[in-house]
């Protein structure tokens, strides 16, 4: 069943809400995916908007490997990434 866009507010605010827990789970190693699942589905997409916004480097968390690669801007070239 598809949630209503009040439904969806809600579960997104209440996200916003607890945007430490959010970055200290994100820190601690969790997966995207997984801070998806754990608050009530907000959107993979979304969360990880969410994190960009915030600040927050990506694949750094609890030592992942790899390293940061910063995201794209379309109409950017590679240089200025």
């Amino acid at each position: 069943m598809k949630r209503s866009r009040n439904e969806m507010d809600m579960v997104r605010a209440a996200v916003l809400a607890e945007r430490d827990s959010v970055i200290r789970l994100y820190r601690a190693g969790w997966s995207i995916a997984r801070l998806n699942r754990a608050h009530d589905h907000p959107g993979e997409q979304w969360m990880a908007a969410q994190l960009d916004k915030w600040h927050e480097p990506r694949g750094v968390a609890a030592g992942r490997s790899g390293g940061y690669r910063p995201r794209r801007v379309a109409g950017s070239s590679p240089s200025a990434a």
